[in-house]
């Protein structure tokens, strides 16, 4: 029999609530098309009304694996040799050191072989996770002469391998010294029937920043351009990709740029508003009205940059209708600048109004298109009320006055 519903759906959003501190936070799924064997990148973004500022707006920031320094208990010291800093794993799991039990009953990092790759030796180190459920290996590869050269690998219990941080472009480092590397981002993972998906990213700059403002005079060039962006993600390979690394062959490199089905590449303002292309930027990306940084890694990582789309290519040139560079799909964002004309402290935000998806079909030189309907959003501002009250008597009934060791004590 027939549900009644089924033509109507949304795009897969999901709400939830957190108890304990009141914070509110939803998943918007962004659509890709599914690879071989169902391999291919899964993307959404992720609200919370507790996170800060990002390149899609105040709160909103895109699942993407990667590998950074904590910082909730203070800023990061970069001492690697004495474990100075706890590293996360996705901005959830702590990766402590992989530890075995030596002949005489101590607890000892866990010994790895030397491993040389392309004439360079690196030392590995093992982590996991402080609650482990992963069952995944990660190691720490450094090499032993350049300290600039360190990323890391997993291999999860399907065989999966991911690397972070094995080229320049997917890490975020100190423009200062090069050697505090704070944040590895996600630069391929493939699997052992041959599957690989690769990450690309674009390195912030001074496009459209105007430089004559006060709080731009002491900035650089190279201090602008520490923050990364993902640009493009590139899936379903021609050929097998089984990599092998040997001591004194080159590392091996991803397929050349004509050899992917898929690719969903992110734009923030350089792509021709009707007819994109994946590699065809027509315009330097426009500079968002709410620029802002953050200082958590010990330097400045700022962001210019918001996401307008997130565009959906197929690459088949012997398919009718459809072609190289053939867009079928993307996931568009609208965005508000929230002020107060009231308060001149009152910072502007840029605030994801609406989120959409659209389909297209090939037309000639340009495409016919459909859209869902959109989810839309509205946010409540902040009322603080900065007058002193005076507490009233029976407020003040069992309140602790201080903790003297006789009238109150912790109890576990």
């Amino acid at each position: 029999m027939p549900q009644g519903g089924g033509a109507i759906r949304g795009m897969g959003e999901k709400f939830a609530a957190n108890p304990v501190t009141g914070t509110g936070s939803m998943t918007i799924p962004i659509a890709t098309s599914p690879g071989r064997s169902g391999v291919g990148p899964q993307l959404s973004l992720s609200y919370d009304s507790g996170a800060g500022n990002g390149p899609f707006g105040l709160g909103w920031n895109l699942s993407i694996p990667s590998i950074t320094r904590k910082t909730d208990k203070g800023l990061p010291k970069y001492q690697d040799a004495e474990e100075a800093d706890v590293f996360l794993l996705s901005g959830a799991e702590d990766l402590v050191p992989s530890l075995s039990q030596n002949t005489d009953g101590q607890w000892v990092p866990e010994s790895i072989p030397l491993r040389t790759v392309n004439g360079a030796t690196y030392r590995i180190q093992r982590y996991r996770p402080r609650i482990e459920g992963l069952f995944a290996r990660i190691e720490q590869w450094t090499n032993q002469i350049d300290p600039n050269d360190t990323f890391w690998r997993s291999l999860s219990k399907d065989n999966i391998t991911t690397w972070y941080g094995k080229t320049s472009e997917s890490r975020i480092v100190d423009a200062a010294d090069t050697t505090r590397i704070f944040s590895w981002l996600i630069c391929e993972s493939y699997d052992d029937k041959g599957n690989v998906i690769g990450y690309q990213y674009k390195e912030e700059n001074s496009d459209l920043v105007d430089l004559s403002r006060v709080h731009e005079r002491n900035r650089t060039t190279d201090t602008r351009q520490v923050n990364r962006y993902l640009k493009r993600i590139r899936y379903g390979n021609h050929t097998p990709y089984f990599p092998q690394l040997t001591e004194n062959a080159p590392w091996p490199t991803l397929p050349p740029d004509t050899e992917w089905y898929f690719e969903a590449v992110f734009d923030y303002g350089e792509h021709d508003a009707d007819v994109p292309i994946p590699t065809g930027e027509i315009a330097q990306w426009p500079r968002r009205n709410d620029p802002f940084s953050t200082y958590r890694a010990g330097f400045e990582v700022r962001t210019y940059r918001l996401c307008q789309r997130v565009l959906m290519f197929h690459h088949f040139p012997a398919e009718a209708n459809v072609g190289a560079d053939c867009l079928v799909r993307s996931t568009d964002f609208t965005y508000s600048y929230e002020e107060n004309p009231t308060e001149a402290r009152n910072p502007i935000f840029s605030m994801l109004l609406s989120v959409s998806q659209s389909g297209y079909k090939r037309q000639g030189s340009g495409y016919l298109k459909k859209s869902l309907p959109p989810v839309e959003f509205q946010y409540t501002q902040p009322d603080i009320d900065d007058t002193i009250h005076n507490v009233d008597t029976e407020s003040l009934k069992n309140l602790p006055d201080g903790l003297d060791g006789a009238r109150y004590q912790w109890v576990d």
